[in-house]
């Protein structure tokens, strides 16, 4: 394995590197059992010399500009050599956001956020969820027509036949549930986008808050959704009293050091190193905002709960800034989080586990009042009776800019 040394290296530079598609992702083929690599280019610091544009050239660079560049390069390469096929598979959905986001601005900003209410549950629950960027699609398991035709007291596998799992279906299905899609922002390709995309989902925060002056506030977070997820929780603490539950999936201790430490997000730390915004500075200047100094007011033990997966190779666990890492500073902190290590899963897998336990009725985020041949039995009297049901048609609100 690669020591990341640029995670340790805090010189600025200003350079301008040419236009070339990263991560340089490398071609694989299995000969005679064995895995080879080949790689499209070279990562030699020669190579990454070669790469720079004329202009660049011509000014005064140090070789320690090279060297870092040059181990991010094979640092990310790396990564993406050892992701399982199904997160090279979905992965590029979420890279094509990504990269078109620096073009179109306003969009990568904008936001939405989906009310769903699940009657017979806890009606003094209030669900604050952010599952992270990339597609979301406000369709439901529960949905009536996708449970028509079968038969009562059939669950779990069987509503796979209908469609495809999504992120509606990874969020806790109890009470009123408010599910945040973007923004997409958060990646910022500046620190102050960054802050700007979290401020306006904090704004938001507060005015669902307002409407349940009295409930039982609970977040919920996946990916670079937990960077959001512990802002959120933590402010909440702070402003309003500690909030019941947090459960966060794949955080690792700041998106500031994650946008460099991860494949998917390749082309915007590419981008950023250009403008010589390099990794210590960006996760310095969002500080304030991140998850390592967002714990304070947190929930604990059983009521702060963090899944994470030893095969992830967006989020790895166990590299620096990772959850292993946040995991013990919430320790350190006497915080106790109750954490759950999924083995053999990966960044993909991991949610897809969780969605399968919740629509086969295990209780998965350990929802007192969960019931799920209840919710299936509200869906349909939809059909039959008109009756509300989970979320047949959600309240939908679009933010930003």
């Amino acid at each position: 394995m690669l020591g990341p040394r640029f995670a340790s290296n805090t010189h600025t530079f200003n350079a301008h590197f040419e236009q070339t598609p990263l991560p340089r992702y490398p071609h694989t083929h299995a000969s005679q059992g064995r895995t080879h690599v080949r790689y499209t280019k070279a990562k030699s610091m020669k190579k990454n010399r070669d790469n720079l544009s004329p202009v660049t050239q011509q000014k005064s660079v140090s070789p320690e500009l090279y060297s870092m560049y040059s181990e991010w390069q094979a640092y990310i390469d790396q990564q993406y050599t050892h992701a399982p096929l199904i997160e090279k598979l979905i992965g590029p959905s979420t890279i094509r956001i990504i990269r078109d986001g620096k073009n179109a601005q306003s969009d990568y900003e904008t936001f939405t956020v989906s009310k769903w209410y699940f009657p017979n549950t806890d009606d003094d629950s209030v669900w604050i969820c952010f599952p992270g960027v990339g597609a979301f699609k406000e369709t439901p398991f529960l949905h009536p027509r996708h449970i028509a035709g079968i038969p009562e007291g059939s669950f779990g596998p069987l509503k796979f036949l209908t469609r495809l799992p999504n992120k509606f279906d990874l969020v806790p299905h109890e009470g009123h549930v408010y599910v945040f899609n973007g923004p997409t922002a958060i990646a910022g390709y500046s620190p102050e986008q960054c802050i700007r995309a979290t401020r306006a989902v904090k704004e938001k925060v507060d005015s669902i808050l307002n409407d349940h002056p009295r409930k039982k506030i609970k977040v919920f977070s996946f990916s670079a959704g937990t960077h959001l997820g512990f802002y959120i929780a933590n402010q909440i603490g702070k402003e309003r009293g500690v909030v019941e539950t947090c459960i966060a999936i794949a955080p690792g201790d700041s998106i500031g050091y994650g946008l460099y430490k991860t494949w998917l997000t390749a082309v915007l730390a590419k981008d950023l190193f250009e403008r010589g915004i390099t990794m210590e500075e960006y996760a310095h200047t969002i500080s304030e905002f991140d998850q390592k100094h967002n714990t304070e007011y947190l929930p604990s033990g059983e009521n702060l709960v963090i899944h994470a997966a030893d095969r992830d190779t967006v989020v790895p666990k166990s590299e620096p800034h990772g959850t292993d890492d946040l995991v013990a500073f919430l320790r350190s902190t006497g915080k106790a989080p109750t954490y759950i290590e999924h083995r053999g899963a990966n960044h993909f897998t991991i949610p897809l586990r969780l969605i399968l336990q919740q629509a086969m009725g295990k209780n998965p985020y350990g929802l007192h009042s969960y019931n799920v041949r209840t919710l299936v039995k509200n869906a349909k009297s939809v059909q039959t009776n008109n009756a509300t049901s989970p979320s047949v048609t959600p309240d939908t609100e679009t933010h930003g800019s």
